[in-house]
């Protein structure tokens, strides 16, 4: 059987001596860990293959915007004018696909030996039992040598720790245990939380070796915290999609409307600092020096500010000081306040066609 466990897949990946396949089925309840994993598999396989040879389609089907299964089965089919094997990444996919499974199967039946072809699929727990019964799951699992299936599974903590434990190492880092209980704890075992908190970490300790119990009390805020932040960079990447569906979770989970805007406007803030020191030609050490605080957001600010003109900052903050008069005086729902404000910053929508990127 061609079927491997997460950790020594991941493990499998960073070694010197890694073997592709022609067949990759990545697959799983948790969206994290997979779009990861399929992410950090694409990503080798391109240093590999070389860019020029590498195609992702985030899906396929028949609308006006999707490519075909028809379409990926020919790319992977069609020999490279840039004289080596092409790799093919389909998905992540957030569930199995209604039609073109069965053309999936048959390809994975009779693959291109020269060609890679990574398939990522999400879905939800009780459907993993009936996809690995799939044609498609049946062929990548008895292509021998040929084939990996990686399914990924609801970790409890102690695994959850481990893959936390690994996260790090491949950063060329170290976590204490008591530190990496600590982390478990506070994301609770939320591994789309966990990540964000581990790029925060990642980026926090700099030069260091080592995280810390310490270290992960002075970066890990609470969940509630947590969601504001990915709601308040998202506004500061100027991505209108992630912001609103962020919205979303926010109000769902009753998160305070003044920590939203307080938040926001530090952001908005440290953002008009950083465009500031950037346009007289200073470096991000005069602008950390100068703001103080915490490294992990001024590193945000200063990379996500070259996307936002002079006058944005003006009209932002104009826009969080309506959402607090809006709430304060005229008494309007948190809802109300906060889908105004975010429709009226200077962010657009951005539309993102399903296909190659």
């Amino acid at each position: 059987m061609a079927r491997i466990q997460p950790q020594a897949f991941t493990k499998s990946l960073s070694q010197q001596k890694f073997q592709k396949k022609p067949l990759y089925l990545l697959y799983g309840s948790e969206p994290k860990r997979v779009l990861d994993a399929s992410r950090l598999l694409y990503e080798k396989l391109r240093d590999i293959a070389g860019a020029d040879n590498c195609f992702h389609y985030t899906s396929a089907g028949p609308g006006a915007d999707d490519i075909s299964i028809a379409e990926v089965i020919s790319q992977l089919n069609t020999i490279s004018m840039f004289g080596a094997g092409k790799v093919v990444f389909l998905g992540p996919m957030k569930k199995p696909l209604k039609e073109g499974m069965k053309e999936l199967a048959e390809y994975a039946s009779a693959y291109n030996p020269d060609s890679t072809f990574i398939i990522a699929i999400i879905m939800d727990a009780k459907g993993l039992n009936d996809f690995e019964k799939s044609p498609l799951a049946k062929a990548v699992t008895t292509a021998g040598a040929a084939g990996a299936a990686v399914r990924f599974a609801r970790m409890n903590s102690n695994e959850v720790k481990k893959w936390v434990k690994e996260w790090i190492n491949l950063k060329g880092l170290s976590i204490s245990d008591a530190a990496a209980e600590r982390l478990v704890a506070l994301g609770d075992t939320n591994l789309t939380l966990l990540g964000g908190e581990l790029e925060k970490l990642y980026s926090y300790v700099g030069e260091d070796k080592e995280i810390t119990r310490q270290t992960v009390e002075e970066v890990v805020a609470d969940h509630r915290e947590s969601m504001v932040w990915d709601f308040t960079d998202a506004i500061a990447r100027r991505d209108f999609s992630g912001a609103v569906t962020l919205l979303d979770s926010l109000l769902e989970n009753n998160q305070p409307l003044q920590m939203i805007l307080k938040m926001l406007t530090g952001e908005i803030i440290r953002l008009a600092a950083a465009k500031g020191y950037k346009n007289r030609g200073e470096s991000f050490e005069a602008f950390a020096a100068g703001m103080g605080g915490s490294l992990f957001p001024l590193r945000k600010a200063w990379a996500n500010a070259n996307g936002w003109k002079e006058g944005d900052f003006v009209k932002a903050l104009r826009g969080v000081l309506k959402a607090y008069m809006d709430n304060m005086v005229t008494g309007a729902s948190a809802r109300t306040t906060l889908n105004t404000l975010a429709t009226g910053l200077p962010i657009k929508p951005v539309l993102h066609r399903q296909g190659e990127s």
